[in-house]
C-alpha cells in the first residue's frame, strides 16, 4: 500500500524530460529558476522513491526475521535506543544519497531538457537560448568573458548548442 501511495506521490514528478521542458517554458523569456525547480524537483522525487522502497524493503525483511526467529527478543531501553540508532542512521544515509544524486544528475537533466522544444521534437543538441540560463540559474558559475558555447562545454560538457534557427529536430516518438 505504502509503495502504490509513494507512485503516486511521484508519478507527477517522474515524467519525461519533454514533458518537463514543456511545464518550464521553453523559450528564452521563461523563468530559467522554474527549468531548475523542474528538474530537481524530479532528481528529488526519484531520491525520495528510491528511499521509500529501500525502507519498506528493509521494513518487510525485519518482520520477517521476527515471524522466523523462534525465540521472543529482548525488549528495553538499550534495544529502543539501538531502534533510534539505526533509523537516525537511515535517515541520514537517505539524505546524503539524494543529496549526491541531485549533485550528480541535476546538471545532465537540464541538459536532456534543453533537447527539447515545446512540441515535444527532440533537437541534436541542447537549446543555446536555454541551456546557458538554466545553468547558470542552479548556481553554476560563468567566468568573466565566457561565452555561451565554452561556459556549456566548461560546465555540462555539451560541445554544441542549437541557435534558434537551426532546424535539428529528430523524429522521436513521445
Amino acid at each position: 500500500m505504502e509503495i502504490g501511495g509513494g507512485l503516486l506521490l511521484g508519478i507527477g514528478l517522474l515524467v519525461g524530460h519533454a514533458e518537463l521542458t514543456r511545464r518550464a517554458g521553453a523559450f528564452r523569456s521563461a523563468d530559467p529558476h522554474r527549468a531548475v525547480a523542474a528538474a530537481r524537483d524530479r532528481v528529488d522525487a526519484i531520491s525520495g522513491l528510491v528511499g521509500l522502497a529501500a525502507g519498506f524493503v528493509l521494513q518487510a525483511a525485519a518482520y520477517t526475521a521476527d515471524l522466523l526467529t523462534p525465540v521472543d527478543a529482548r525488549k528495553g531501553l538499550g534495544e529502543a535506543l539501538a531502534g533510534v540508532a539505526l533509523g537516525l542512521g537511515g535517515l541520514a544515509l537517505a539524505v546524503a544519497g539524494g543529496w549526491m544524486h541531485r549533485r550528480l544528475r541535476l546538471t545532465p537533466t537540464l541538459v536532456e531538457m534543453a533537447r527539447y522544444d515545446l512540441d515535444g521534437g527532440r533537437l541534436q543538441h541542447p537549446k543555446g537560448d536555454l541551456l546557458p540560463g538554466w545553468l547558470e540559474a542552479a548556481g553554476r558559475a560563468r567566468r568573466d568573458g565566457e561565452d555561451e558555447g565554452a561556459y556549456a562545454r566548461r560546465v555540462a560538457g555539451v560541445e554544441k548548442l542549437t541557435t534558434p534557427t537551426d532546424s535539428n529536430v529528430e523524429n522521436v516518438p513521445r
